[in-house]
């Protein structure tokens, strides 16, 4: 694979989305698609992934699996958990570690007196359940693809390392978060740190699966607090 294919996979994966998000805002929406701003969003986003996986199966020529849609590996207990078992292991695992490292986080930031996004948080817990639902597997699909599996794989290969690859994809997930919320500085450093656990555990797991599961339930589980 040339790098110029690689940097072509590498664009669409960082910038594809906030791409689509400014040129759809020229434009009226369709009267087909849906009231809720979030929703039709977010639909943007199933969008350009699509675009991404057409990319990778067509330019790239390379399988699916190259982007981490692999299960992941077995857990050294009991003589070794691998398989659907493994996978349902490391989604209880990552989803107790993602809830853990993101509540430390929501006291310390309280602790200083930080904006933590509650506005939002209220004004998600008005919208419909099925519109509040639907966005929380969106992001956990779309988001996992974009900003975890597919640039850390292509730039781990690019440099040798999966750590690097990691730390790059979560400095621009981050500040694409910043770039396209409609809330505080405080609020998108308050994502980043659940964005640090999922590409941590991408960089353990090499999993898509995983994080997909472990970012639709954290997205979820906000909901059912509100």
């Amino acid at each position: 694979m040339s790098l110029l294919t690689t940097a072509g996979g590498l664009a669409l994966a960082f910038a594809g989305y906030p791409a689509a998000r400014r040129l759809g805002g020229r434009f009226a929406a369709p009267a087909v698609l849906p009231d809720d701003e979030t929703v039709r969003e977010h639909l943007l986003k199933w969008l350009v992934t699509g675009a991404l996986l057409a990319y990778v199966l067509v330019v790239e020529n390379e399988p699916l699996a190259s982007l981490g849609a692999t299960l992941p590996p077995s857990i050294p207990i009991a003589g070794g958990v691998g398989g659907v078992a493994g996978l349902l292991v490391w989604w209880v695992g990552g989803l107790v570690g993602t809830i853990a490292l993101s509540t430390v986080a929501y006291n310390l930031f309280r602790q200083f007196e930080w904006d933590t996004s509650e506005a939002f948080s209220e004004e998600q817990g008005e919208r419909p359940a099925a519109a509040f639902l639907f966005t929380a597997v969106t992001a956990g699909v779309t988001e996992s693809v974009l900003y975890q599996a597919y640039p850390i794989e292509r730039l781990a290969g690019l440099s040798g390392s999966v750590v690097l690859a990691g730390l790059v994809s979560w400095l621009v997930f981050t500040a694409v978060h910043y770039a396209t919320d409609r809330f505080s500085l405080q609020a998108t450093v308050f994502t980043s740190v659940p964005a640090l656990a999922v590409t941590v555990l991408y960089v353990l797991s090499g999993s898509v699966y995983v994080v997909v599961l472990v970012h639709a339930t954290v997205n979820a589980l906000s909901f059912l607090s509100q």
